[in-house]
C-alpha cells in the first residue's frame, strides 16, 4: 500500500472518529435527559444508567482512530523534529482518551489523570505542531491558524478553569468540539493534498 493512500486512511479514520464521537454523544444525551450542557461531566454519561455503553464507546472509538490519524501526519512532518515530537504527543493524548472509555468515573482518580492529559498533551503537541507550520507560512496558512486557534481556544479555556472563571464541566465540552473541528479540517486538507500529489510537508515543496 503507497504512503498516500495510508495518508487517505488515516484521514479518513480521523473523520469517523469525530463523527462517530458525535453520533453516540448525541444519542447518550437522548437517554439521558437529565444531563445539563455545562453543569454536568461529560464522563458522566458513561457512569449513570441507562446505556452507559454508549458515551463510554464513542471515546473509545475517537481515541482508536485519533491514534490512526495523528500517525498518518507523519507523512507530512516526518522530516522535522517537532512534526514527529507533535505526532508522538498526539498518540499519547489519544491513547488517553481511548482509556478514558475504559477506566470510566467510577475509577475516579485514575480517569481523572487521564482525563487531564488528554487535554493536556493534546495542545502541548498542537502547540509543537505549529512550529513547522510556522516556518512553511507561505503554504500552510489555513492550517497553521486552525492549528493556533485551537491552542489558543484550550489553553484559554484552561486558564479559566485556574482563576475559577469557568467549571470544567462547561470547558470540556468546548474544547472536545474545539479539537473536533480542528481533526475535520486537518483530514479534509490531508484528503485534498493527497490527490494534487502535494506530500510531503517539506522544506523543499512548503505545505
Amino acid at each position: 500500500m503507497d504512503e498516500e493512500r495510508l495518508v487517505v486512511i488515516g484521514a479518513s479514520a480521523g473523520i469517523v472518529g469525530v463523527l462517530s464521537f458525535q453520533v453516540l454523544f448525541s444519542i447518550s444525551l437522548l437517554v439521558h435527559p437529565d444531563w445539563r450542557f455545562g453543569l454536568d461531566l461529560m464522563s458522566e454519561l458513561g457512569t449513570t444508567a441507562p446505556h452507559t455503553w454508549l458515551f463510554n464507546l464513542s471515546v473509545i472509538v475517537m481515541g482508536t482512530m485519533g491514534v490512526a490519524f495523528s500517525l498518518s501526519l507523519l507523512r507530512f512532518l516526518y522530516w522535522s523534529f517537532f512534526g514527529k515530537l507533535s505526532v508522538a504527543i498526539l498518540v499519547a493524548g489519544c491513547t488517553c482518551l481511548f482509556l478514558l472509555g475504559v477506566f470510566t468515573m467510577e475509577q475516579r482518580a485514575l480517569h481523572d489523570a487521564l482525563a487531564w492529559a488528554f487535554f493536556v498533551l493534546t495542545v502541548i503537541g498542537l502547540m509543537a505542531m505549529s512550529i513547522p507550520m510556522y516556518v512553511h507560512w507561505n503554504r500552510a496558512r489555513l492550517a497553521f491558524a486552525a492549528t493556533l486557534a485551537t491552542v489558543a481556544l484550550s489553553v484559554s479555556s484552561l486558564f479559566m478553569i485556574g482563576l475559577g472563571l469557568a467549571k470544567h464541566h462547561l470547558v470540556e465540552v468546548v474544547v472536545v468540539y474545539a479539537l473536533g473541528a480542528w481533526i475535520i479540517a486537518m483530514s479534509i486538507s490531508m484528503v485534498q493534498r493527497s490527490r494534487r500529489n502535494d506530500l510531503p510537508l517539506t522544506p523543499d515543496n512548503g505545505s
